[in-house]
């Protein structure tokens, strides 16, 4: 059987109730044109800007360094990259920019909530608290990412219980031959699945190790 196809709607045509559904059911959806291309342009100017002085800040150059820590480094520059990064899979060339609610980026969510709000409290709750903010920048020579669950689903601790939705919000238009699109399962928000993908990351790892 072949897996479901990533729902996709444009903003101006979103029903609330059709989209909670889809995301009830698949885990997930695409919303086109809930934000301006001109707020998604300047808040890009901005993630340029802050990552700039965050990689100066951590004594990087650029982001095909490692990130301080990864192999040795000043305890300085680790408590820096502490402050601006989240850590994030494959860190040459990639970085997760921790971001204020600086007016660019305020510009940018303020929008997407006016579209996204209604489905995101049905999944979650009118008062959902938000938990991380950040700019996932990924240069040119970035490797590609495995597979993996940005909010994991296990049986005990963070995951048994903690229900978190992760929005992207696409700063610039997105080549998927020359820039790597991110890849999406639907219907894969279930502990079975993120069983499964675990088992089959613990294999990768030992075939790698040996």
């Amino acid at each position: 059987m072949a897996p479901p196809r990533l729902a996709r709607v444009a903003a101006a045509d979103l029903d609330e109730d059709e989209a909670c559904a889809l995301l009830h059911e698949y885990g997930c959806l695409v919303v086109t044109g809930a934000v301006p291309k001109e707020a998604c342009a300047s808040a890009r100017e901005y993630v340029d800007a802050r990552l700039a002085l965050a990689l100066a800040a951590c004594g990087s150059a650029s982001t095909a360094s490692p990130p301080p820590g990864y192999f040795t480094d000043t305890e300085k520059h680790v408590d820096a990259a502490t402050y601006h990064f989240g850590d994030v899979l494959s860190p040459p060339h990639r970085r997760d920019l921790k971001l204020p609610l600086d007016p660019p980026v305020r510009a940018c969510l303020l929008p997407a909530l006016r579209v996204l709000g209604p489905v995101l409290a049905d999944a979650l709750t009118p008062d959902a608290e938000l938990v991380e903010l950040s700019s996932l920048v990924a240069d040119p020579g970035a490797s590609a990412q495995r597979l993996h669950p940005d909010t994991p689903i296990t049986d005990q601790g963070f995951g048994k219980h903690c229900c978190l939705l992760t929005v992207f919000v696409a700063l610039t238009d997105v080549d998927c031959k020359e820039m790597g699109a991110t890849q999406v399962c639907p219907g894969t928000h279930c502990r079975a699945a993120h069983a499964a993908l675990n088992a089959k990351s613990r294999d990768e790892e030992t075939r790698e190790a040996l």
